[in-house]
């Protein structure tokens, strides 16, 4: 269950980050480019992501917690 969490995580900054970053103009009309409020915004907002991504790796009782609560994992 951890592994599968910290997987989605890094394929959602994936699809955030260069080259691709599919995510982050999608929501723009076509023809239009993104302004540069807007990739400062996703700038901050991936620097986010990839600190929760670390403390996840490396303390998995943050993602465990719930499902143990819930009678998942025992």
């Amino acid at each position: 269950m951890h592994f599968g969490v910290v997987i989605v995580l890094n394929m959602m900054i994936g699809l955030l980050t260069p080259p691709y970053g599919v995510l982050l103009f999608r929501p723009e009309r076509p023809g239009r480019d993104a302004r540069q409020g807007d990739r400062a915004r996703a700038r901050a907002f991936i620097l986010a992501l990839i600190a929760v991504l670390f403390l996840i790796t490396f303390v998995p009782s943050l993602v465990l917690a719930l499902p143990e609560l819930a009678g998942y994992l025992r």
